[in-house]
C-alpha cells in the first residue's frame, strides 16, 4: 500500500478490521467476548423433517447472516453486494463447529449447533470487500431491567432467577450480537417501561453497575391469554432513546428485535467515522540489536488490531523507523502507545504526523 503523508491526520478509504476483547467486570456481564461463534437452536420440527445435512446447512446459513449482523453493527449488511460471496459460501469461513445440548437445571430441554468461524479468514474477507468490524472496545453495556406481568402479579427478572425463566431469558438474544449487558442483581430501584420514579438518578445507577445505558421491558399477559410488550431505553442523563411495543408476539422474538435495534443504534457513530484509517511515522531510538528490532516490532503489533498495519521504512544508525495505520481517534491511538511496556514514549508532532519512542527493556 502506498502511503503519502497530510499535515495533519493520514486519511484513506479503507476497511478497519478491529477485534478487542471485553474487559472483565466484577458484575454480572454477560460474557461476550467472543466475536466469531454463533450458536443456532435447533426445533424440534427440523429435527424431525429434515436429514442431518439439510438441517446444518440451514443453520449454518442462519449463523453466516447473524455474524455479519453482530460483526458490522449493520442489519442492512446481509442486503449488500459486499456479502453475498460469505452467504453463498458460509463454510468456507467455518473453522469448527459442533452440536451442544440445551439444558435448564440439568434437564435437556433442545439442541444447538455452535458454529466457530476463522477469525484470519473473516478479516482477509472484510479487508477484500472494504467492510468494517465495529470493535467490542467501542460496544457500550447495557443494564437491562425485565419483568413480567400476569394480571396484578409482577415478575422481575434478576441473576438470580434468569435462568429458571426460559421464556423471558434475554441472555441469548444479547449473546446473539455480542451486545454487553448487566443483569440486576437487586430488585430494588426497578426500572419499569410504563412509569419512572421521577427522582431516579440514572447516571448513579448506571455508574455504580459500569453500564452506558439502561434497558427495560415489560411482557403484559391478560386473563385472556393477550401479550403485550413495552420497551424503552434511556440514557445517563434519564433522557428516552429509543422504545416500542408490540401485541400478541412471544417475548423472545420481541427480545431479539430490540437487541438488534440497539445493535444498530449503538454502532452508528462507529460506522460513520469508521471510513478512514491515519497514519503516523514512529522513529525508535536505542535499536542496536537484531533480537530489540525483533521485540520492538512485536510490541508495536500487539496494539492489533487498532493498528491496522506495522511497516518498516528503515533500520538507521540505531534507530527503527516504522509506518503504523490505525483505526479511529488520535487521542485514542496515542494512550495506547503510550502505555506500551519495552517502549517509552518522547514525543510527537501532529504537524508532520511523526512521533519519536524510546527502547527501554521490560521492567
Amino acid at each position: 500500500m502506498s502511503v503519502k503523508f497530510f499535515p495533519q491526520h493520514f486519511l484513506i478509504t479503507l476497511v478497519l478490521l478491529t477485534l478487542l476483547s471485553v474487559s472483565q467486570r466484577a458484575l454480572a456481564t454477560v460474557s461476550v467476548s467472543n466475536l466469531f461463534e454463533v450458536a443456532i437452536p435447533l426445533t424440534e420440527e427440523s429435527q424431525v423433517h429434515l436429514t442431518k445435512k439439510k438441517l446444518f446447512n440451514q443453520a449454518l446459513a442462519k449463523a453466516a447472516r447473524v455474524e455479519l449482523i453482530k460483526l458490522s453493527g449493520r442489519l442492512d449488511i446481509v442486503k449488500t453486494e459486499a456479502a453475498l460471496a460469505f452467504l453463498k459460501y458460509p463454510r468456507g469461513y467455518l473453522k469448527s463447529y459442533q452440536y451442544l445440548a440445551v439444558k435448564n437445571e440439568g434437564v435437556v430441554i433442545g439442541q444447538k449447533l455452535l458454529f466457530q468461524f476463522d477469525k484470519k479468514q473473516i478479516y482477509s474477507y472484510f479487508q477484500q470487500n472494504n467492510l468494517v468490524i465495529w470493535p467490542m472496545t467501542e460496544r457500550p453495556v447495557t443494564l437491562v431491567y425485565g419483568s413480567q406481568k400476569i394480571e396484578d402479579s409482577v415478575i422481575k427478572i434478576s441473576e438470580q432467577n434468569i435462568q429458571e425463566l426460559i421464556r423471558l431469558n434475554y441472555q441469548d438474544a444479547a449473546v446473539r450480537l455480542s451486545l454487553p449487558i448487566v443483569i440486576p442483581t437487586n430488585l430494588e430501584p426497578w426500572v419499569f417501561p410504563d412509569k419512572q420514579n421521577p427522582f431516579l438518578n440514572f447516571q448513579g445507577l448506571l455508574e455504580s453497575q459500569q453500564a452506558n445505558y439502561v434497558m427495560t421491558f415489560q411482557e403484559d399477559l391478560n386473563s385472556k391469554g393477550e401479550k403485550f410488550f413495552a420497551w424503552k431505553l434511556y440514557d445517563l442523563a434519564g433522557e428516552m432513546v429509543k422504545s416500542g411495543s408490540s401485541s400478541n408476539i412471544s417475548a423472545l422474538i420481541n427480545l431479539r428485535d430490540v437487541f438488534a435495534t440497539l445493535l444498530q443504534l449503538y454502532s452508528t457513530d462507529y460506522r460513520e467515522q469508521a471510513d478512514f484509517l491515519n497514519s503516523v511515522v514512529v522513529t525508535v531510538e536505542g535499536i542496536n540489536t537484531f533480537e530489540r528490532f525483533n521485540q520492538t516490532e512485536k510490541i508495536l503489533k500487539k496494539l492489533k488490531p487498532l493498528i491496522h498495519q506495522v511497516r518498516l521504512i528503515k533500520l538507521d544508525h540505531g534507530a527503527a523507523v516504522f509506518e503504523l495505520v490505525y483505526q479511529g481517534e488520535h487521542q485514542n491511538f496515542l494512550k495506547q502507545v503510550q502505555g506500551l511496556q519495552g517502549l517509552k514514549f518522547e514525543s510527537e508532532d501532529p504537524l508532520t504526523g511523526e512521533m519519536n519512542m524510546v527502547w527501554r527493556a521490560a521492567q
